[in-house]
């Protein structure tokens, strides 16, 4: 029996917060274009998987 998803709620919790150590990694690795694209990726990402499930 196919599962029909009629809503979908998606949460998230943005902190600028970090730990001194993650805030010197993250100076390290991310610059402003790397998260937009990540941003991107995952955008997209997620696009997809909601038109797979409604093909079925």
């Amino acid at each position: 029996m196919p599962v029909v998803i009629q809503e979908i709620q998606i949460n998230v919790e943005v902190s600028n917060t970090t730990s001194t150590k993650q805030a010197s990694v993250n100076r390290i690795h991310d610059s402003g274009n790397e998260k937009q694209e990540i941003i991107s990726e995952c955008v997209q990402e997620v696009l997809r998987i909601l038109k797979e499930k409604e093909e079925r």
